[in-house]
């Protein structure tokens, strides 16, 4: 099935998953720059251009105003959704500034919610989002968190992690589950209600 990549402003020092010629690409705002460092030619440009400093002349672009009540990056994953696709890329959007990578976990949660695979890929952390189901990691290593979000999280379960969890509830105000880690061989990351954010280091992608 056809990826969508959505390129954030900051540039990817490596890219663990790579869009092909089949995949659409949708540069937002600054992310244009970044796909052009990448020799990459998007499908789609969005944002106000206020990061990068001018409009590019593309044809297939939507020009947002400089006030708004969203983020570039936000409009350009819902552009995504309305396409119709379910498993979506995002680079440079996490680990820059709190408050935007804060804003694009809530994108995170909001896209799982509506059945859909949203991954944000970082050059030290990676998260997305986990809404009434199960993740699959084979043979991770390194650091993984996983923090219920939007309320409390029911039939947790970890397995294949340093420390496991049987069907407990996370409680969406205490961190229980930050700084485990992946302990090599394949791990489980699943909940019954609710949603978790799952972050993790390696650079491994998860099944759903």
């Amino acid at each position: 099935m056809k990826k969508c990549f959505i390129f954030g402003a900051l540039y990817p020092k490596e890219m663990f998953v790579k869009p092909t010629n089949e995949d659409f690409i949708i540069a937002a705002d600054n992310g244009f720059a970044v796909l052009q460092k990448l020799n990459i030619t998007p499908n789609l440009v969005v944002g106000d251009f206020d990061s990068l400093g001018y409009e590019p002349e593309v044809d297939k672009k939507i020009v947002l105003p400089v006030k708004k009540d969203d983020t570039d990056l936000s409009i350009a994953l819902k552009t995504a959704l309305d396409k119709g696709y379910s498993d979506i890329f995002v680079y440079g959007a996490a680990g820059g500034k709190l408050d935007h990578t804060f804003a694009n976990i809530t994108l995170a949660a909001e896209t799982s919610r509506k059945g859909v695979n949203c991954v944000f890929l970082g050059d030290n952390t990676n998260f997305t989002a986990l809404t009434n189901g199960k993740l699959c990691f084979n043979g991770a290593r390194g650091r993984v968190s996983v923090f219920a979000f939007g309320g409390n999280a029911v039939g947790v379960t970890l397995k294949g992690v340093e420390y496991e969890l049987d069907n407990a509830t996370l409680e969406a105000f205490v961190p229980l589950g930050v700084s485990n880690a992946f302990c090599g061989t394949d791990a489980e990351i699943s909940v019954k209600s609710g949603t978790l954010i799952v972050m993790w280091e390696d650079k491994t992608l998860p099944r759903r």
